[in-house]
């Protein structure tokens, strides 16, 4: 059985969010809270696939879940990636390039996009590349 790739945990299944439904608040005639129901097609899966456990996210794609889950997942390294200006870090992101562990994280939601700024993965030490 694979093991989580944050808390190490042995997982049979991953976690993701399915919005099969999409509920609109608004008024109705009365002034009364009305919740429209909107049905979404499978293109609104979430594209993050989550431990049960930890509940962090540790993959982007249903290949590599899928794979994953199968034990045939090879070439993931752990990476530290930086956010310079203003200074930020993500540790232990588990991907196959520098490119592939940026793309899993986000800016700060204080980061004000209009800084300079640049961002940068380094494998996280005893990790081969």
């Amino acid at each position: 059985m694979p093991k989580c790739l944050k808390c190490g945990t042995e997982v049979d299944h991953l976690d993701t969010h399915v919005a099969s439904a999409l509920a609109h608040v608004c008024l109705d005639e009365d002034g009364d809270l009305e919740f429209v129901r909107e049905e979404l097609g499978a293109e609104e899966r979430s594209n993050e696939y989550f431990c049960p456990h930890c509940g962090q996210t540790l993959f982007h794609s249903e290949e590599d879940a899928v794979a994953f889950l199968k034990g045939e997942l090879p070439g993931l390294v752990n990476w530290t990636v930086y956010l310079m200006t203003p200074y930020a870090a993500w540790e232990g992101i588990p991907a196959r390039t520098a490119d592939e562990a940026i793309a899993q994280c986000h800016y700060p939601w204080e980061f004000d996009c209009n800084e300079p700024h640049h961002w940068i993965a380094v494998p996280e030490e005893g990790e081969e590349i």
